[in-house]
C-alpha cells in the first residue's frame, strides 16, 4: 500500500513501524524538512551527529541554487 493513497493511519507497509514513532500530523508537518528550519533550530543540534549532516545539506543546496 502507498502511504499517499491510504493515509498515515491506515498504512501497513514496510515502513509502518518507523512512521508510527514519528511526531507527524498529515497536513501540519508538510514542510518540516531541515531546509526550512531556522538557523537557531539547527544550532540546537550542535554536538549531535545530525548537526553536521544538516549543515552540509543546507550548504549543498545553497551552492546548487547559486549555480543554476
Amino acid at each position: 500500500m502507498k502511504l499517499r493513497t491510504v493515509g498515515l493511519e491506515n498504512y501497513d507497509g514496510p515502513f509502518g513501524a518507523y512512521l508510527d514513532i514519528l511526531p507527524f500530523e498529515l497536513g501540519k508537518n508538510d514542510h518540516d524538512h531541515i531546509l526550512w528550519w531556522s538557523d537557531e533550530d539547527i544550532a540546537l543540534m550542535q554536538g549531535s551527529p545530525a548537526f553536521d549532516d544538516a549543515v552540509a545539506t543546507r550548504q549543498e543546496v545553497c551552492m546548487l541554487v547559486r549555480i543554476r
